[in-house]
């Protein structure tokens, strides 16, 4: 049976040494369980999901779970950099999902948090107003900010960074928007 407990142990930096001490087993025996060559019990899941910090059910695998894309790195100033990673496996209340991780401290958001965004484009951009997300404008610009429509035109927008010296942009037509709908904050 597939599963995602090799996904989880690199997310969190474990070896397969340290995983196996720390549920009573050796480095073999969690590798076999990662490859799928030994039979997964209730009993692994409910340990390696304590050990991992993860709901037992997420280390299995489900056909319709699909990784959220991380689309990148958010950097100081709220820019986008590029990503470090290919995608982020959660179930979340969203129909287009993307990932960010904060990769440098920035209004409430810490390094290290994983923030998920429910993305939209077209004309569904008119759904966005005073909301924070991600905003990419057809310049070029890709910003973790405060997301206003304008009161003229539903469909241009004003970008408000989360620092108070940085520049508010004005009238910015956007190529999407993603609405922030979930943070995650690892302790």
């Amino acid at each position: 049976m597939r599963n995602h407990i090799r996904y989880f142990r690199k997310l969190r930096g474990l070896t397969l040494d340290v995983i196996g001490r720390e549920i009573g087993t050796t480095p073999q025996t969690i590798s076999r369980l990662e490859k799928g060559a030994m039979t997964l019990s209730t009993d692994w899941l409910e340990r390696l999901g304590a050990a991992l910090k993860v709901n037992p059910a997420d280390l299995l695998d489900s056909p319709d779970r699909q990784p959220i894309p991380v689309i990148g790195v958010i950097q100081e100033r709220g820019f986008l950099g590029p990503a470090t990673s290919n995608g982020l496996l959660i179930d979340v209340p969203s129909v287009d999902p993307v990932a960010v991780e904060i990769g440098a401290p920035l209004g409430p958001f810490h390094i290290g948090d994983m923030l998920i965004c429910e993305k939209f484009s077209g004309e569904d951009l008119a759904k966005v107003n005073n909301q924070d997300g991600l905003a990419a404008t057809r310049d070029g610009v890709n910003l973790l900010c405060r997301i206003i429509a304008s009161e003229k035109n539903p469909l241009r927008f004003s970008l408000a960074p989360f620092q108070a010296q940085q520049a508010v942009l004005y009238d910015q037509e956007l190529l999407w928007a993603a609405v922030l709908i979930m943070r995650i904050t690892y302790l």
